[in-house]
């Protein structure tokens, strides 16, 4: 069994989980506040930006100026989200998306496993979950 290492930042909603890699690489999870400016919140793509949740550094952490961008095996984002959070009150609208330079780019069920649960937790109603195999430390956020 692959051990898995559980990085979780209540305040922020985010939990990122790393199995052990096969390269040996030990991931290490930097969380780190990020402004959203207001070309983050326009909508030029299908995506309507509604909260913003955090940017992610990963790094080796015997060598913390490498930061890393493939992992194998793969890594699984989870972004809680609030009851305020969910359009319309239709959680089948909820989206993860990340910044990739100009636009926002949802996460998708083919190409990151995407998918929503609703799991009431403390404040939290439920959250998103997105398998990543590469990495270049975008911001992410929640839209529909």
């Amino acid at each position: 069994m692959n051990e898995i290492k559980k990085y979780i930042s209540t305040q922020q909603g985010i939990m990122v989980m790393v199995p052990k890699q096969d390269s040996g690489v030990k991931v290490k999870v930097m969380k780190i506040s990020y402004v959203v400016t207001d070309e983050m919140k326009n909508e030029r793509s299908r995506f309507k930006f509604k909260r913003k949740v955090n940017k992610i550094d990963l790094f080796d952490e015997d060598d913390p100026e490498n930061s890393l961008e493939e992992f194998t095996p793969a890594i699984e984002l989870r972004i809680y989200f609030k009851k305020t959070d969910i359009p319309d009150s239709d959680l089948s609208l909820l989206r993860m998306a990340y910044w990739k330079g100009n636009k926002w780019i949802p996460f998708t069920d083919t190409d990151h496993q995407f998918k929503i649960y609703d799991y009431p937790y403390k404040q939290w109603a439920g959250y998103g979950v997105a398998i990543i195999d590469e990495w270049i430390d975008p911001p992410i956020a929640l839209g529909k």
